[in-house]
């Protein structure tokens, strides 16, 4: 018989033990001296059972099949109780302390993403709303906002046109999650050969996720196959007015470094963001912690951006943490920092001064929004248009050309973007 070296080697045929550890236990074979050897063997191989800090146990009739128990983060002196109830599942009675990564895990076990559409500080991440137009050129040098949400730098020597589109016959759920989302589209008719492309997006507030270990989500892609790289950084911006702080930018990592991989098109990784403890914000309210997804664009193709979450922890170990919002709820978070803004108003153009409406805006907005008026072409007898305006409201006015009746209609823009 083989050597019985530790004790799930034993046998519950007791015959069949004939040695412990190699010292003979055999009917008229074990010589005296051996006695005390094979109680110091049998002594040995149960504190090597029992000393290690992963306990485990072994089917009795198929040794591959182990139950572990990891002792090792329990502090010294302390005691788990595991309750095994009539359902037959492990219950824990004691508070339990897990790293990023199972806290992520166990979300993931429990699809907790259903619950959590909050916790996605990047609003607009799905691309399904285009308060400012679906269509952008950014020549070389150049930035613009595009999709709500969304600044696009591009860096590159290269024009890039930018559209907001809906998901078009090659997406999937196969491929990417909740395929009624949108996508941005950054496309090159001329291969850059230097720069990059930075989609920058801006959550109020610098100490959003200060201190904590944040995870980025997104699905990416490019219309032919090739190496262009993708990475990204989170930046800690302290605002403006008085002397802030200067920005901390904090690299985060990813699973797959290019923008194309013929295996998936998720990309998610993580970042430690500093604490912002000591530093100085600026005056002016207007901090941020500023996302930005750098792309290294090669090819003269189109990539593909969409389903973008940061959320707090190391959710790398979900399926996607996106947690959709109702559009109408997407929309109040945009109309926040941009929103556009239609009025009419007939009156009697003999009256002398000013007339004008104030129009009440469906969200406050982060400050006083910089107001632009992009058509009046429906006004008539109507001239030196007036606009003042606070967070919650505009105001529209215009001096009467003398005589008749004068009608103001006009269309426009508020801005309070970071």
């Amino acid at each position: 018989m083989a050597d019985k070296n530790s004790v799930n080697d034993w046998s519950e045929t007791a015959s069949t033990n004939d040695n412990v550890g190699g010292v003979p236990l055999g009917e008229n074979v074990m010589l005296p001296s051996n006695v005390n050897n094979a109680f110091r063997v049998v002594m040995a191989q149960l504190r090597a059972f029992f000393k290690s800090s992963v306990f485990r146990l072994r089917d009795g009739t198929d040794q591959t099949k182990v139950l572990a128990l990891d002792l090792t983060a329990i502090p010294t002196a302390t005691t788990r109780t595991l309750k095994v109830p009539a359902s037959g599942q492990f219950v824990g009675t004691d508070a339990q302390t897990f790293t990023e990564t199972e806290k992520g895990q166990a979300r993931a076990n429990i699809d907790a993403g259903v619950m959590g559409g909050f916790r996605n500080k990047v609003y607009n991440g799905g691309f399904v709303i285009a308060q400012n137009g679906t269509s952008f050129v950014i020549p070389a040098g150049s930035a613009a906002y595009t999709a709500d949400g969304w600044l696009v730098n591009n860096t590159t020597n290269q024009t890039a046109t930018i559209t907001v589109n809906d998901r078009n016959t090659g997406y999937s759920e196969a491929l990417v999650p909740g395929a009624s989302q949108g996508y941005l589209n950054v496309a090159f008719s001329v291969a850059p050969t230097s720069g990059q492309v930075y989609l920058l997006h801006r959550i109020e507030g610098v100490e959003t996720l200060a201190g904590q270990v944040a995870t980025l989500t997104m699905y990416c892609n490019a219309s032919v196959a090739n190496s262009d790289t993708i990475g990204w950084f989170a930046v800690q911006f302290f605002g403006t007015g008085g002397s802030p702080n200067g920005n901390v930018v904090t690299a985060g990592t990813l699973n797959i470094g290019t923008i194309y991989n013929a295996g998936t098109r998720k990309r998610t990784g993580t970042v430690s963001i500093p604490s912002v403890a000591g530093k100085v914000f600026g005056s002016n309210k207007n901090d941020c912690l500023e996302l930005s997804i750098m792309l290294a664009p090669r090819t003269a193709t189109s990539y593909q951006i969409d389903r973008v979450s940061l959320v707090e922890g190391d959710a790398t170990a979900e399926a996607d943490p996106f947690a959709p919002r109702p559009t109408a709820v997407e929309l109040a978070l945009c109309q926040r920092y941009f929103q556009t803004y239609e009025g009419v108003i007939n009156a009697n153009g003999n009256i002398a001064g000013y007339v004008g409406f104030r129009h009440m805006l469906p969200v406050q907005m982060r400050a006083s929004p910089t107001g632009t008026v992009t058509d009046t072409s429906g006004s008539v007898n109507a001239s030196t248009i007036a606009f003042t305006s606070n967070p919650r409201s505009v105001e529209i006015a215009c001096i009467p050309v003398s005589g008749g009746w004068v009608k103001l209609q006009v269309f426009g823009t508020l801005d309070a973007r970071l």
